[in-house]
């Protein structure tokens, strides 16, 4: 890691005409009031101090030894600009790859939790490509943090999360610029609770943050580029989201437009999430409720005391664990156990559905959901929602509710980017919350190196989108193959007689053999429709063609093929030693035949 001298650093510029109050707030709990007519600038120094200058230039004195804390002024639009000053930050090479990255860390108006006015804390992330010319930017990545419990693993501070760090170290060499807030609670605002999965507050300051950064940038000259993709994994996921349905309902973010969402694995619906852990009785991210729980307390959104909500593994430790931001949230789940049944986090009248204590928890988590705001989504924002089925950190019933809640909305599902705007991937239940988490970033980066050739002035290459809008599911697939010369029925063939499996009296494959070897390899072909119909693929339309390629002759057309593959299905009712596998194919096929 080598350190660098930035000429970097975010103040609060204000105009003479229409005075405004500021207020600057120390550690000590004192404050400082000014009107913006008596001030020219504010710097935010490393160490936690403040200069103050007046109109003519010369500093205006402050208390000997006090730290900063936050700024509040009376005008939402009081404008972030980027000045020269003298600060210490960090460029990293090997940590972030073999690229040298800028961090300009900045202080910019937002709001807090209640709604009130306050200055929060990000930073920038440029690649020192962009940073000196050699390259242009393609755009800007709003990078949500996931969960964070440590005052010192935050953005500002040099630390950056899976999420930010994948999108430098790799070997594609993205030429974007990225975003990301330490959010409230933390860097700026530090002596405050955090505002975890309290969605609105945390879109908001990232969305701040960006308008902050494109003031920065654009004030140094930098282009910020032509792209805007918004980025959010687990917790982040959530604020992701919750950032689409701001900019489309709150005022003052009408000039964000995201190229793409890419949210992943998200407690999209709180509520949903909350009732599968009790309802379970277990979660492997056994930090996460609590975490949330004591967010939604302390900022007045659950009224009973802690020793009222959590049992004493928990309770005993709320300053020391959650509210001192001392400890890393991998650190505290280790202090609680993973897999820690939530009987013992939580009292019984907060873990047993039929409490009316839990109930009235359940409802204020729903009212906190993205998926129960009263928002109608503009299917034109495109989104790209992904999830392990297996995932047992955030359970994939979330998203789940968050893919009913966009197709109600009009939104057609499609797992194949460019066919609709809503691009869905539901990975097998075998992946893992992390490991399913990596092939989500591996994608999301391949799209965004991609978009710049796959898109011009918004709208999709004329080959792409025909590629896009061509037959690119497994049959589809098979028959290309079959019109370059493959045949792929022969190659099935061989493969299932050298595996000793019978084939039908015509020769072709029995797909009952077939659904037998699916069997044996414990293939639920319930679940299998499941995941596929959660990735817009039409899972019964795509049994019943493969049916019809497997089972059909060169003599005989397609229906032939799949009236003799129905009839084969509905022997099975009289076929006492039927596999499950295949008495479910029959329901399919006697619900089609029907």
């Amino acid at each position: 890691m080598k350190k660098y001298i930035l000429l970097a650093v975010a103040v609060l510029m204000f105009g003479v005409a229409n005075a405004k109050v500021i207020r600057i707030h120390y550690s000590d709990g004192t404050t400082k009031v000014y009107t913006s007519s008596e001030l020219s600038t504010i710097d935010f120094n490393n160490n936690g101090t403040v200069t103050v200058y007046a109109y003519d230039g010369s500093l205006i004195p402050q208390p000997a030894g006090k730290i900063y804390e936050s700024v509040t002024v009376d005008d939402q639009e009081a404008v972030t600009e980027y000045a020269s000053h003298q600060l210490e930050g960090e460029v990293y090479g090997v940590t972030l790859g073999r690229r040298n990255v800028t961090a300009i860390n900045m202080v910019y108006p937002s709001v807090d939790p209640a709604n009130n006015s306050v200055s929060l804390s990000g930073t920038i992330l440029i690649p020192d490509e962009i940073m000196n010319g050699e390259v242009e930017s393609e755009g800007v990545i709003l990078v949500h943090h996931f969960t964070l419990l440590s005052k010192y693993n935050i953005p500002t501070r040099g630390y950056y999360d899976a999420s930010v760090k994948f999108l430098f170290c790799n070997s594609l060499n993205l030429n974007y610029i990225v975003v990301v807030s330490d959010f409230y609670g933390f860097g700026a605002t530090e002596r405050f609770p955090q505002a975890y999965l309290l969605g609105e507050a945390n879109a908001r300051a990232s969305l701040d943050a960006l308008k902050a950064a494109r003031r920065i940038l654009c004030n140094e000259g930098i282009n910020c580029g032509p792209l805007t993709f918004n980025l959010g994994a687990s917790s982040a996921g959530f604020d992701a989201m919750e950032a689409l349905r701001v900019i489309q309902t709150r005022p003052g973010y009408e000039s964000i437009h995201f190229d793409k969402t890419f949210a992943y694995a998200g407690p999209y619906d709180v509520k949903a999430t909350f009732n599968h852990y009790i309802q379970q009785d277990t979660t492997y991210y056994s930090v996460g409720m609590p975490i949330a729980m004591v967010s939604y307390k302390e900022h007045g959104f659950l009224s009973a005391d802690y020793n009222t909500m959590f049992k004493p593994l928990i309770a005993d430790h709320i300053d020391s664990w959650f509210l001192s931001k001392d400890y890393t949230s991998a650190q505290v789940l280790s202090f609680i156990g993973p897999y820690t049944p939530v009987s013992e986090l939580l009292q019984p009248d907060y873990c047993s559905l039929n409490s009316t204590q839990t109930q009235a928890m359940l409802n204020m988590l729903g009212s906190h959901s993205v998926t129960a705001t009263g928002w109608v989504p503009d299917t034109n924002h495109r989104i790209f929602l992904m999830h392990s089925h297996g995932d047992k950190f955030v359970p994939f019933v979330a998203t789940r509710r968050m893919l009913d809640f966009l197709t109600s909305a009009g939104y057609k599902k499609s797992i194949i980017p460019g066919r609709t705007n809503l691009q869905t991937n539901v990975v097998n239940q075998r992946l893992g919350h992390t490991s399913a988490g990596t092939v989500f970033m591996i994608q999301t980066m391949a799209a965004m190196k991609a978009w710049p050739l796959m898109y011009s002035d918004d709208e999709l290459n004329p080959y792409y989108d025909s590629l896009a809008h061509r037959d690119l599911d497994v049959v589809g697939t098979m028959r290309q193959l079959d019109e370059m010369g493959f045949d792929c029925r022969q190659l099935i063939r061989d493969v299932m007689d050298a595996s000793g499996d019978d084939t039908s009296s015509s020769g072709e494959i029995d797909i009952i053999s077939v659904m037998e070897r699916m069997d044996e390899a414990g293939i639920d072909l319930a679940l299998l429709m499941e995941i596929l119909d959660d990735s817009g693929i039409n899972g019964f339309q795509l049994l019943l063609d493969l049916i019809v390629y497997l089972t059909e002759n060169s003599d005989e057309g397609a229906e032939g093929g799949l009236d003799m593959a129905i009839n084969r299905m509905l022997d099975v009712e009289h076929d006492p030693n039927a596999l499950p596998m295949q008495r479910y194919a029959y329901q399919l096929m006697r619900t089609f035949k029907e």
